[in-house]
Formats: structure tokens, C-alpha cells, sequence
């Protein structure tokens, strides 16, 4: 019975290797178990009986070979967190139309990766020192500037950080109305004036 059994499992190995060299991409194997015995042996292959010799011998299948896999077989649920990475996405693979509204929030975008609209230096004596897309500044009265911004940019949906700098220390009040952006300057409950920058985005 030993001697049978390991001739069965012989041939079972030789035919499945066959079988692999021929088959291009992934392929299903069919085989039959005999209680009786232990033993197994192939079907549904060319010159192999299509089905179990007997209704007492259990039918097993199983796919090997082939790296596809299909659509929607791979979930969030399935990838690790960091499994997708930037080197592993092909340039421009991830566009507005794949990314679902609010698919991407304030918490998800790393450092750097929002882009200013405007960006302006400013003295404090309210001279434009530099600016990107800001076309002016002015101080109008003590703590209080006012700094214009290229019309192309779309103040009414934007963001503001103001910063004072050079060792001025102050809390900003900033708003916007068309294309001016107000900075507020405030110490100890009084205006300042100080130099600061100014960033859109």
C-alpha cells in the first residue's frame, strides 16, 4: 500500500510539473483524492480522465502561476499603511478624476506640498521689500498695511499667515477685500509696526 501510494504521489508531482512548463500564466489543477489510500491523482488534462473515477474519490482544485490579479481584488483594507509609495506610482497615475471630493484633507498633505499663491516681505514702515503675484504694499496708519495682490489670484476662496520678523514681536489680524490683503499688527493691546511676511495660499 506504501509502495502504491508514493508511485501515485510520484506521478501526481511529474504530471503537475508537466503541466507548469506548458502553461503560460496562471492555470487551475484538478485532482482527485482517494480516502482509501491517501493518494491523489490528476484530471481534466489532456489524455487524464475528465472526472473521479469513483464517487467515493473527492474532487480538489486549486490556480497556480501568474501575477495578475483581478479588478478590485486589492482593497484598502488589504494594503499596509505606507504599502503605496511615491516611487511605486507612475507620473500623473493619480489625477482629479481619480480622487473623490474631500478625498484628500488638510491632515493627509505633507510638508511642502501645498503651493503659495502669493508670498510678500514687507517693512515696517510699509514698503514692499519682495513680492510673488503682490504688486504693492502701503502702511496706512500705525500697525494697520495693506498689501495688493495680482487680480489673477482668487483671494475670496484663500487662506493667510502673517509673520512679523526681524525680532518684532505681535499677534496679525489679516482680511481681504478684492485684491488688498489688511495686516493688523497688535502688542500688549496696541498697534506696531513692525516688518513681517505675508503668504497666501
Amino acid at each position: 500500500m506504501r509502495r502504491g501510494q508514493n508511485i501515485l504521489m510520484a506521478a501526481l508531482a511529474v504530471g503537475l510539473g508537466a503541466a507548469q512548463a506548458q502553461a503560460q500564466g496562471p492555470q487551475t489543477f484538478f485532482v482527485c483524492y482517494v480516502p482509501d489510500v491517501g493518494a491523489m491523482y490528476l484530471i481534466q488534462l489532456p489524455g487524464l480522465p475528465t472526472e473521479c473515477l469513483s464517487v467515493s474519490h473527492v474532487e480538489i482544485s486549486w490556480t497556480e502561476g501568474g501575477t495578475e490579479v483581478a479588478d478590485g481584488s486589492i482593497t484598502t483594507l488589504k494594503l499596509a499603511d505606507g504599502a503605496v509609495t511615491t516611487p511605486k506610482l507612475a507620473n500623473a497615475a493619480v489625477g482629479t478624476p481619480e480622487l473623490a471630493d474631500g478625498a484628500v484633507t488638510e491632515v493627509k498633505l505633507s510638508t511642502s506640498v501645498v503651493t503659495a499663491r502669493a508670498l510678500a516681505a514687507v517693512a515696517d514702515n510699509g514698503t514692499l521689500i519682495r513680492g510673488v503675484n503682490a504688486t504693492s504694499a502701503t502702511r496706512t496708519s500705525a500697525g494697520h498695511f495693506r498689501v495688493t495682490i495680482n487680480a489673477g489670484v482668487d483671494l475670496a476662496n484663500a487662506y493667510f499667515f502673517a509673520q512679523p520678523i526681524n525680532g518684532c514681536f505681535a499677534s496679525s489680524l489679516v482680511s481681504a477685500a478684492g485684491n488688498d490683503v489688511s495686516v493688523q499688527l497688535l502688542w500688549n493691546g496696541s498697534y506696531v509696526n513692525c516688518s513681517f511676511t505675508l503668504v497666501v495660499f
